[in-house]
């Protein structure tokens, strides 16, 4: 079960609210678990109770998860990149380039893959689901060089 922050600045409130009332919910569902994840889920997780309840009150909505298209849910994570200013076509670039940087100075190539998880995340880098076949592709190229 996925316990997360049910709190929302006025900015992102007015964000979530703007949204049909159909959609609020899974729209702050999803914006919250991106901002603490840096990615998007793809399947509905489980929530706990709690957080569904403070957000109907919030939103005054009910407590129905209704999913929306492909198009709309496309719009959607736009959106959200957007808010928190994250750019997934950058992200393997952005890894790499950190990779490129960390590797003249260490004794050997083996990469921390959690340094790398945590420079994704303080640069909102969204998550990539090739990690280490990035990471093995950097250090291959920074050998050739």
């Amino acid at each position: 079960m996925i316990r997360l922050n049910s709190k929302f600045n006025k900015e992102q409130l007015s964000l979530i609210v703007s949204k049909s009332r159909k959609y609020r919910i899974f729209y702050a569902l999803l914006f919250k678990y991106y901002e603490i994840n840096t990615e998007f889920f793809t399947e509905l997780p489980k929530f706990s109770g709690s957080l569904i309840t403070n957000f109907t009150k919030i939103l005054n909505v009910s407590r129905l998860i209704s999913i929306p298209s492909e198009s709309v849910l496309n719009a959607y994570r736009l959106e959200i990149r957007d808010y928190f200013g994250s750019n997934k076509s950058l992200a393997e670039e952005l890894v790499q380039n950190y990779i490129f940087n960390i590797l003249p100075t260490q004794s050997s190539f083996d990469i921390d893959t959690n340094n790398v998880i945590n420079k994704k995340k303080k640069n909102k880098i969204e998550s990539i689901h090739s990690l280490d076949r990035i990471i093995n592709s950097s250090i291959n190229k920074y050998e050739t060089n």
